[in-house]
C-alpha cells in the first residue's frame, strides 16, 4: 500500500491514508509484476513514481512489469516516469513494460536521460502489440526499454536545456 500523508487543518496534525494499492505477482509470464489500483472503487490515481524511496528505501526493485489497469472499468488512473526510474526500478537490462487501459502513461526527461519513441513491436511469447520507447543517455545510447501497451495514452515531457 502507497499511503498519502496530508494535513488535516480541522485536526491540526498530518493524517496517512491509504491512497493506492498495489500488488506484486511473481514470476508471471512476462517476469515481476506490481499491480496498482485505488484504494476506494470508481477512484482514479495519479502517481508520480519519481516520488516513492529509491535505493535501499526502495519499494519495487527488479520488477520487469508495471500494470495500472485498475479495477474498474471507469478508472482513468496516471503512472509518471521519469527515465531515471526505469533504470531504478528494472533488473539490469532494464526492460519495463507498462500495461493498462485507457490510462495515461507520462515519461519524462530527466537530465542527461531522456526517451525516444522507436515503434511499436511484440514481446516474446506475447500476441499484443506495445509501443517501444527507449531511455537514451547523452553520448552513451540507448540504456533501456520501455514496452507501453497500446491502449495507453503516452505523453512525453522533455527537459528544458
Amino acid at each position: 500500500m502507497i499511503w498519502q500523508i496530508e494535513f488535516d487543518p480541522e485536526l491540526s496534525a498530518f493524517v496517512a491514508s491509504p491512497a493506492i494499492l498495489y500488488d506484486v505477482e511473481l514470476n508471471s509470464a512476462l517476469g515481476d509484476v506490481v499491480i496498482f489500483d485505488s484504494h476506494e472503487s470508481n477512484t482514479s490515481f495519479d502517481l508520480d513514481f519519481g516520488l516513492l524511496p529509491t535505493g535501499g528505501d526502495a519499494l519495487f526493485a527488479d520488477i520487469e512489469v508495471l500494470d495500472i489497469t485498475g479495477s474498474q472499468s471507469d478508472e482513468v488512473n496516471t503512472l509518471t516516469l521519469n527515465a531515471q526510474d526505469v533504470l531504478d526500478v528494472t533488473d539490469p537490462v532494464n526492460i519495463l513494460v507498462v500495461l493498462g487501459d485507457n490510462d495515461i502513461l507520462v515519461l519524462a526527461d530527466e537530465g542527461d536521460l531522456r526517451f525516444e519513441a522507436s515503434g511499436t513491436g511484440q514481446l516474446e511469447g506475447s500476441s499484443e502489440s506495445f509501443d517501444i520507447y527507449n531511455v537514451v543517455l547523452d553520448g552513451v545510447g540507448v540504456v533501456g526499454t520501455v514496452f507501453v501497451d497500446d491502449d495507453l495514452t503516452v505523453q512525453l515531457e522533455t527537459a528544458m536545456a
